[in-house]
């Protein structure tokens, strides 16, 4: 099979294990706001505002916290985009064309017609950018001069003189 192939095939098996994800949870309970904590629970009471936004998508975005287990440390915004059921709707799949660096709100058009007329007529199609990525908000990590230590070090240490001023490096640009 060509590379070409594979990835003409990828959205297929993504959205195959989206489904099957999505009903499992469904099967034994698992629903955001059954398990969320106090501190998480307006991020699973958000009420999303959809508006018209590109070809027949709509958009929208949501909050969600920076660092899910302290949840007062500050929001992110992410953008999100559907394609609504082209009939009754069931629910929704949420995909992903993976990564890194892959945006997923635009890709929900695609996603919808690799999942064949039933998927396409009962659900929804919901994308989104994940942190840093296309619409989403953006994510600063390290600082100019960080960011120049961990690029001009030597990623391939060869002997423990390299090693330790490897680790001295890219501690420096973590700090």
């Amino acid at each position: 099979m060509t590379y070409g192939e594979q990835m003409r095939r990828a959205p297929r098996v993504v959205s195959l294990l989206a489904v099957v994800g999505i009903a499992s949870a469904a099967a034994i309970g698992l629903t955001p706001t059954a398990q969320a904590s106090a501190p998480l629970e307006p991020y699973y009471s958000q009420s999303l505002q959809w508006s018209s936004c590109a070809d027949h998508r709509e958009c929208s975005s949501m909050l969600v916290p920076i660092d899910y287990a302290s949840p007062s440390s500050g929001d992110f915004r992410i953008a999100l985009s559907r394609v609504r059921a082209k009939g009754t709707k069931v629910g929704s799949i949420v995909v992903n064309p993976g990564g890194p660096g892959a945006e997923g709100a635009s890709f929900v058009e695609y996603a919808q017609s690799s999942m064949g007329d039933q998927v396409a007529k009962n659900y929804d199609i919901v994308g989104f950018d994940p942190r840093g990525v296309g619409k989403s908000a953006p994510v600063t990590c390290l600082t100019g001069k960080q960011t120049t230590t961990w690029l001009r070090a030597d990623a391939t240490p060869d002997t423990s003189s390299e090693i330790a001023t490897y680790s001295n490096q890219i501690g420096r640009a973590h700090v």
